[in-house]
């Protein structure tokens, strides 16, 4: 094998190096492509993709109207759910274009930087009609029937970084899906939520790739709590069909997804790891001189001195 340790060292830094054994493991379970010089192509592209995104001109591009289904839905104040995915800043930016009051939902941790961004990115009026919405607030689901009392289309990224919770303190809602060739825990309070509130759900994929003015924003799917026997029915629907559209949009563009990059720090991945072949299943790392080697099936990091990592890497990397 002619990607050798040495090369490792020499072409990415230490930092670099550790985002993308943790990128490997999430993309290896979910798409089940081996081979560290493929994933690394894999990698490049979507940081690439990531920085093209980030500084997308939010000004131009946008959506200039809603299909008649989702019109009709979101007169009712809708839930709109939807990814990290493609330019998915367009879908809330377009909304506010068209008029409509939006509230997303964001973590703790990205609540300031988000805010921010969006500040100077928009016109004032726009920004005017835009709220920010702790994910991790214990009253959440009485300050979203609020602000859909005021006219708010809420906006949830369904793979975001934090979830609602059961209670205060208690622990987040999550249902098992299935994405690509793994499974999930993915955060599903969201659901929960629209089904108690009898509010229209709407499920939006955004632009694969960088959109021409006057493009029409359409539902992938809108569901209704009525139609559902239970909420653990619905809950589990809106799950499913939610992230087999992610499914779809992720074999067709992987770069376009920016989770890769933490999805191990917010719902693991798990795969049938039975057919991973050794040299996939683990990955060395080095910081200084501290070596660690990545378990990728489990995620779990063992330190190794860096005499010994070089021999393990020579044994993972040649089999």
């Amino acid at each position: 094998m002619n990607f050798i340790w040495e090369s490792i060292q020499t072409d990415r830094d230490a930092t670099e190096w550790m985002e993308f054994a943790f990128f490997s493991a999430n993309f290896q379970h979910i798409m089940q492509l081996y081979g560290h010089p493929l994933q690394l192509r894999y990698f490049d592209q979507t940081v690439k993709f990531a920085q093209q995104q980030a500084t997308a001109d939010l000004s131009t591009g946008l959506a200039t109207a809603c299909s008649p289904m989702l019109s009709q839905a979101l007169e009712n104040n809708a839930v709109i759910v939807t990814f990290h995915f493609g330019f998915y800043r367009t879908i809330p930016v377009s909304l506010l274009g068209m008029g409509y009051r939006v509230a997303i939902l964001v973590s703790r941790e990205v609540f300031e930087s988000q805010r921010a961004f969006y500040a100077q990115a928009l016109q004032p009026e726009w920004f005017a009609r835009l709220l920010f919405v702790l994910a991790e607030d214990p009253q959440l689901f009485f300050r979203i029937r609020q602000l859909r009392e005021q006219g708010y289309q809420v906006l949830c990224y369904a793979d975001g970084g934090a979830g609602a919770k059961q209670a205060q303190g208690g622990t987040e809602k999550r249902t098992q899906v299935r994405l690509g060739e793994a499974y999930l825990q993915a955060r599903s309070g969201f659901a929960d939520m629209a089904y108690l509130l009898q509010a229209p759900l709407c499920v939006l994929m955004p632009p694969a790739t960088q959109p021409t003015a006057g493009w029409e924003l359409q539902e992938r799917e809108i569901h209704s709590a009525k139609e559902h026997p239970s909420r653990q029915a619905y809950v589990e629907k809106v799950m499913h069909s939610a992230y087999g559209h992610l499914d779809s949009a992720i074999r067709q563009t992987p770069h376009g997804w920016e989770c890769w990059f933490y999805l191990h720090r917010t719902m693991q991945p798990r795969s049938f790891m039975e057919g991973w072949p050794i040299a996939e299943r683990f990955i060395p790392l080095l910081h200084g001189q501290q070596g660690f080697v990545l378990d990728k099936g489990l995620y779990r990091v063992y330190r190794l001195k860096e005499s010994k990592l070089k021999k393990i890497a020579e044994l993972i990397l040649q089999h």
